[in-house]
């Protein structure tokens, strides 16, 4: 990478860290909610990498095996988590009742910015409906690109599911789910899975994407005007590189769209730059081919449906976004209409 891309990608970092200050004076992203317990940077790989890690959402009162821990057993299975060890529940301590569903999400930033923790609100909303939510960081450029992100993003997905009996949820009913530049790694996941022998074990467990204002087509989206989408892309995946429009097209969602994917919910307002070459298209793509798919797309006169518009707990848009994806969590009989599993 030359060294104007970096510092461009450097402004562009600064830039987006004092906006969201600047939105934490107004809405807050680090909501506590009742009985909504939260770990923190547990490691999903054996690696130094500071991006190897994920926060961990669960309800206490369907974990109770860690309740009957005592303060110091408690102590040392977090330390055991974070230091990358997959520390399982004994036998006695396991519940006995219905084991949940749980989210892997992965958030936004144009594959640069942001990390997990600017999401503790949507994902303590989300673990509310009934799963365990496991909020994963990945490397971001200019350190990696997309292959490096999709390697983590899988391996996150398969530490979630290793852990999975810890707190009670069922490693083979996982949603993913992502924002904008984690949208496209959640969707491209799955896809890919689809087609690769080695990964029958994940394409069984996926059982729906919940997908909010995405990148699903690294051709198109360059033609949407979204800001400083050229820079991004480029430290994403170099125009330099050898056999690149083939390497756009493999590493684009909808490239693997078929009847098979995994029932999949879209959000996105018209206001957004990328709505009417993504996410508006993505769908369409998804109907045509026969699978099942289900949207949540606002109109132009709604304001409040701007990018990264679900970090915004509280805001209208996010509410009734939050809602119309547990009806569709509902229908895949996920969750009940009480909100749980």
């Amino acid at each position: 990478m030359n060294r104007k891309l970096k510092c461009k990608l450097r402004a562009l970092k600064f830039s987006t860290w004092v906006l969201t200050g600047a939105a934490q004076l107004v809405y807050s992203f680090h909501k506590r909610f009742p009985d909504i317990q939260t770990i923190y940077n547990v490691r999903y790989a054996q690696s130094k990498n500071k991006y190897h890690t994920m926060n961990v959402y669960y309800h206490r009162k369907k974990a109770p095996w860690i309740s009957r821990m005592s303060l110091k057993e408690q102590k040392a299975c977090v330390r055991d988590l974070k230091a990358g060890n997959c520390v399982l529940p004994n036998k006695e301590n396991t519940q006995k009742q219905h084991a949940l569903p749980m989210i892997v999400y992965f958030h936004g930033g144009g594959w640069a910015c942001y990390d997990k923790n600017l999401y503790d609100s949507l994902c303590g909303r989300l673990c509310q409906m009934g799963f365990v939510v496991f909020n994963a960081n990945y490397t971001l450029t200019p350190k990696a690109q997309v292959e490096e992100m999709l390697s983590d993003a899988e391996m996150a997905i398969e530490k979630a599911r290793c852990l999975a009996p810890m707190w009670n949820a069922d490693p083979n009913r996982v949603v993913l789910m992502g924002d904008s530049a984690g949208a496209h790694l959640a969707s491209l996941v799955a896809g890919r899975a689809l087609y690769d022998g080695k990964k029958s074990a994940l394409k069984r467990s996926i059982k729906a994407l919940g997908l909010f204002y995405g990148v699903y087509d690294l051709h198109t989206v360059k033609y949407s005007n979204f800001p400083n989408l050229e820079v991004y892309l480029e430290a994403l995946l170099p125009s330099s590189m050898p056999n690149y429009h083939e390497k756009m097209e493999e590493y684009s969602p909808i490239t693997y769209i078929s009847a098979q994917y995994p029932p999949t919910f879209i959000a996105s307002g018209e206001i957004d730059k990328l709505h009417e070459t993504q996410s508006k298209v993505f769908a369409e793509e998804l109907q045509g081919k026969g699978a099942i798919v289900e949207t949540k797309f606002f109109p132009l006169k709604e304001l409040r449906a701007v990018h990264a518009y679900m970090t915004f707990d509280g805001l209208g848009t996010n509410e009734e976004t939050i809602e119309a994806l547990a009806k569709f969590f509902e229908k895949l009989e996920l969750i009940n209409k009480k909100g749980k599993a």
